[in-house]
Formats: C-alpha cells, sequence, structure tokens
C-alpha cells in the first residue's frame, strides 16, 4: 500500500521500484531473463525484473480517457499561457495503472517557467479522474534524453516531483499513441532539473496488434534501513 501525506494511492513508481529492490536484496531474489517478481497494489499486479542493473515495471495497458481543448483552463494550471501549448498536440487524460494529465508544452523555455497553481488544481482536479499534470516537451536539456518533464501536485501535498514513474507510464502511452517516435522504443526521460534534483526515468513501449507495452525502468540504491517492532 503507497500514501502520500493526504490520502492513498493505488499506485506510484518509486515505492514499487524501491519495494521491489529491497525484497530483491533481502530474500536474494534477482529475477533475470524470463524471471518476474509481482507485486499486488490496488492498481493491480506489478511486474518486475532486472536487466543490466537496471529495474523494470510493465505498468498496465493503458486507457484513454479523453481530450482537453480549453487550453486556457490547462495552461493556468500550471502558471503558463495558452500559447505555450502547440496546437498539433491534445492535451488528454491518460491511465496505466493511475490517471494523469498529459500536457505538451511546445519549448524547453516554457515549461522551464511552470509553476502549480494550487488554488486552480484543487479546483479542476476535485471531481476529474486524472490525479495531476504530467507536462512535457520534446526539448531536453541533455543530449541523450528525448523528453523534459515536470509534475506539480501542490494540491495532494507534493509541490513538484523529482521523477514521477506512475506518470511516465501514461507519457509513454501517449507517445506511442501519437507515434512521436515509432511503433516501438526506449527513451530516456529528464526531470526534476528544475527543483535541483536531476532524475533519469527510463522508458520502454511498444504497439503491435493494437496492444501496447508499457515498461518504466530506473536503479536503485540503499540510502538507509531500519525497522518497526510492533
Amino acid at each position: 500500500r503507497i500514501f502520500t501525506i493526504k490520502f492513498e494511492l493505488p499506485f506510484a513508481g518509486h515505492p514499487v521500484l524501491g519495494t521491489a529492490y529491497s525484497i530483491m536484496n533481502i530474500f536474494d531474489i534477482w529475477p533475470e531473463k524470463k524471471d518476474t517478481l509481482k507485486l499486488k497494489t490496488k492498481a493491480g499486479i506489478i511486474p518486475l525484473e532486472k536487466r543490466r542493473g537496471i529495474i523494470w515495471m510493465t505498468q498496465k495497458e493503458p486507457q484513454f480517457f479523453g481530450q482537453y481543448t480549453d487550453k486556457k483552463e490547462i495552461a493556468d494550471l500550471v502558471n503558463l499561457s495558452p500559447e505555450d501549448i502547440p496546437d498539433d498536440l491534445p492535451i488528454e487524460d491518460v491511465s496505466t495503472g493511475i490517471n494523469m494529465l498529459i500536457i505538451p508544452i511546445k519549448n524547453l523555455s516554457a515549461i522551464q517557467r511552470a509553476t502549480g497553481h494550487v488554488n486552480n488544481l484543487n479546483k479542476f482536479f476535485k471531481n476529474k479522474n486524472s490525479l495531476a499534470p504530467y507536462l512535457f516537451t520534446l526539448e531536453t536539456m541533455n543530449d541523450r534524453a528525448k523528453v523534459h518533464t515536470r509534475f506539480f501536485a501542490p494540491h495532494l501535498g507534493i509541490i513538484e516531483d523529482a521523477a514521477t514513474g506512475a506518470a511516465a507510464g501514461p507519457l509513454t502511452a501517449y507517445l506511442l499513441k501519437y507515434d512521436l517516435f515509432g511503433k516501438c522504443f526506449e527513451i530516456q526521460n529528464e526531470q526534476g532539473i528544475e527543483i535541483g534534483r536531476p532524475s533519469k526515468i527510463l522508458m520502454k513501449g511498444e504497439i503491435k496488434d493494437n496492444k501496447y507495452t508499457i515498461k518504466i525502468g530506473g536503479t536503485c540504491v540503499y540510502v538507509g534501513r531500519g525497522e518497526f517492532i510492533i
């Protein structure tokens, strides 16, 4: 089970990868080749595997819940202008375990200006399926990265997240749907730079015979250890 300071989440990337890494270490289980470790979450069963030092989680088959055409309303969520959102890509509610509002941004300069507007976010997401906005642009700071992203959720007690695996899955599905990197890709997503916590999220996506495969990966390290006596 996964909790923020305000409520329980059905699924989140960091806790899932971190828990899998801990289990693999504690019980000396290192799934290779065709083996997987499966974790049960409120969003369903999440298969995990370790490949060349990277832990990958396979997220759920994506669902697309509709698009938003009011660019001003969406831009106001993150203190941008409607002109910062391109005309050729939609704003869309996508889920691969948890709903995220995927918002394309024209360029790096615009996405770096973004900040979460607490009142607008609270009002907008109060009765929506989506949890929070996930902004992306195809302009990046690191040459190895293909997308630059930001996640704002002050309405959930998270001013800005440094790396959001639960949102990277819906973004991967979005990129596949609109053929931005072809029907099969493995790319790097850079996030957290604006808050001084640069992160690298690995994204694998494939669509074949109308079936999506979404995998999100990263590395894990131990930063502390303790125990509760109950």
